[in-house]
C-alpha cells in the first residue's frame, strides 16, 4: 500500500488533474521511505504485564510531540524541510511512534532532544498557547504560514452559523408530510394525534430544549448540530466589529477527554431522563384505550418539535384550524 498504509483510515490523494501534475517535475519525486515493520510482541501477558505495559505507554508515546517536531523543522528548513536528513530522520521516528501500541517499540526521547532545542518560536499555524515557560511564536513564511494568514474564515463561519439555525429547527425547516401521514390521513387519525400535542411540548420538547440550550451555553458550542457532533476542539467568541455576532476561532487542547466526557454524559441523562417521560406519555395513552398511541405520540412529538410560522406551517395551520386540539397547542 502507499506509504506503507492500510484501509482501516487511512487518507490518500490521488489526482489526474494534468494542470497541477505540470508542477511535479520527475527530479522531484524521491524514492519511498522504508516502511518495514517491527516485530509484534507475541508473548501472552498477564495482569501485571498489562498494568506494566500501560504506565510504560503512558511515558512513551511521543507521536504528537514528533510529529509537531517534524512539521516546524520543515517549516524551518524552507520547502526543501522534508528532504532535510533531520526531518527524514523524524519520518521513521514517526512511522515507528504510530503502532507503538501494537509492537512496543518506541522512540526514545534521546533521538530527537537536540532537534528540538533548535525550536526557539512556534509557527504561528499551530495556534499555540505561549506563556513564560514556553516558546513565542512568529509569521511562518511557509505555505502553511501562508495559507494559515490568507484565508479568511470569519465571514464563511458567520454563515454557517445562520444557514445551519435557518434550517434546523427555525423558519426554513419545512415539515415532512411522510412523517405527518404515518397516522393515516383520515381527520379522526389527526385529530387523535393532535390530543398529545401539548402534553409532548410541555412535558419534553421545551424543558428538553431548555436543558440542552444550557449544556451549549456552557461548553460554548453555536448550534444543536455541534452540540451532538463537537469534539470540544473549538470555542465560540464574540466578534464586536461584526455586528457581536458570534464565530468558531480554533483552540485545540484547551479542552480535555474528561470535558468530553462530562458533555456525553450530560446528554445521556437528559435523553435518558425525557426517554422516561415519553414512555409514560405511551403507557397512559395505551391505558385509554388508544391503540395506536406509540405511533400517535411519536407523530405528536416530532410536529410539537418542528411546527413554526413557515410555509408547511402556516398550511397545516389553515387545514386544521378548526381542530380544538391543535388550537391548544398553539
Amino acid at each position: 500500500m502507499m506509504s506503507g498504509g492500510d484501509l482501516d483510515g487511512d487518507v490518500y490523494f490521488v489526482t489526474w488533474d494534468k494542470e497541477l501534475l505540470s508542477y511535479v517535475k520527475p527530479e522531484s519525486i524521491k524514492e519511498p521511505a522504508d516502511y518495514s515493520k517491527s516485530e509484534l510482541i507475541k508473548e501472552k501477558p498477564d495482569s501485571e504485564d498489562l498494568a506494566d505495559y500501560f504506565v510504560f505507554y503512558l511515558h512513551r508515546d511521543v507521536l504528537g510531540t514528533v510529529s509537531n517536531l517534524w512539521l516546524m523543522l520543515c517549516d524551518k528548513y524552507g520547502q526543501d524541510g522534508p528532504c532535510n536528513p533531520k526531518c527524514i530522520s523524524l519520518s521513521h521516528m514517526c512511522s515507528v511512534a504510530v503502532d507503538f501500541a501494537k509492537h512496543g517499540e518506541c522512540v526514545a526521547a534521546k533521538n530527537y532532544t537536540k532537534m528540538k532545542q533548535e525550536i526557539a518560536a512556534y509557527p504561528d499555524f499551530l495556534e499555540r498557547a505561549t506563556g513564560k515557560s514556553s516558546p513565542s511564536t512568529f509569521a511562518s513564511q511557509g505555505v502553511l504560514g501562508h495559507l494559515y494568514r490568507d484565508i479568511k474564515t470569519e465571514k464563511a463561519l458567520l454563515q454557517f452559523i445562520d444557514n445551519e439555525w435557518q434550517n434546523s429547527i427555525s423558519l426554513r425547516y419545512e415539515l415532512d408530510q411522510n412523517i405527518l401521514d404515518l397516522i393515516g390521513t383520515e381527520l379522526e387519525n389527526k385529530v387523535q394525534m393532535h390530543k398529545y400535542l401539548v402534553r409532548c411540548y410541555e412535558k419534553i420538547v421545551k424543558p428538553m430544549s431548555l436543558y440542552f440550550k444550557k449544556i451549549m451555553m456552557y461548553f460554548q458550542l453555536a448550534n444543536e448540530g455541534e452540540l451532538f457532533a463537537c469534539d470540544l476542539k473549538f470555542r465560540l467568541c464574540h466578534l464586536l466589529d461584526q455586528d457581536d455576532k458570534m464565530v468558531y476561532l480554533g483552540d485545540p487542547g484547551s479542552k480535555i477527554e474528561d470535558a468530553i466526557s462530562n458533555l456525553n454524559t450530560m446528554k445521556r441523562q437528559i435523553t435518558e431522563k425525557f426517554q422516561g417521560i415519553l414512555n409514560e406519555l405511551i403507557h397512559e395513552g395505551t391505558a385509554s384505550g388508544d391503540a395506536n398511541c406509540k405511533l400517535n405520540v411519536s407523530v405528536a412529538l416530532y410536529l410539537a418539535t418542528y411546527f413554526d410560522v413557515n410555509k408547511s406551517g402556516i398550511e397545516y395551520q389553515q387545514k386544521f384550524c378548526e381542530e380544538k386540539n391543535f388550537n391548544d397547542f398553539l
